[in-house]
């Protein structure tokens, strides 16, 4: 048997970075798209935790499809999507225009920071830190909006407990989400 170690990895090129701790890990995306991109999946997070995936990619499927068509919108990923606007400009199944870019990547061991900017008049700043078995996840947005929705998609039974969300499997729960909303007026609201 030979035994792989994982750790915490960063790829700055292919933007992918992840945040490893011994049950499991965090991976998040931004890059500096400078190719033909295919989703606006700038800033998701896929969770995994022990071998089960907690918050994860919806899929891809035939892009000229509808389904495929809607997979690789904002709305598809583990991301924050700003009123109704995508990260990226796209017409057809396949041409995206107006590419966002990325600024200010960090990675360590147990930390990720970078921000996403759309060129339809937002950014969106993303930091994550590991502690132990838990991550704390920042987000802000500043420039032109009215509202901003947080986007997690999981196969997970949910149960609100209060402001925060139980996330389950098989009737066990597997994870917690903890919200500490703010709510801003400047140019526009956030909540």
């Amino acid at each position: 048997t030979i035994k792989i170690s994982r750790e915490s990895s960063s790829f700055y090129t292919s933007g992918l970075f992840t945040l490893r701790h011994k049950d499991g890990f965090l991976m998040t995306i931004l890059r500096n798209i400078d190719t033909r991109p295919g989703q606006m999946d700038q800033c998701h997070i896929d969770l995994w935790h022990k071998n089960f995936n907690i918050l994860c990619d919806v899929g891809s499927y035939s892009y000229a499809s509808d389904l495929g068509k809607s997979l690789a919108l904002t709305a598809a990923h583990n991301t924050i999507q700003v009123d109704n606007k995508e990260q990226m400009n796209k017409k057809g199944p396949f041409l995206v225009y107006d590419w966002s870019k990325s600024k200010d990547v960090k990675h360590t061991d147990n930390t990720f920071y970078g921000t996403m900017i759309s060129k339809n008049g937002y950014e969106h700043t993303r930091s994550i830190k590991l502690d132990d078995n838990s991550y704390e996840i920042e987000d802000i947005i500043s420039g032109k909006g009215n509202t901003c929705y947080l986007r997690f998609h999981t196969p997970c039974q949910i149960n609100k407990v209060g402001k925060n969300l139980e996330l389950l499997n098989e009737g066990k729960v597997v994870a917690l989400l903890e919200s500490n909303v703010i709510a801003y007026q400047s140019g526009g609201s956030a909540n």
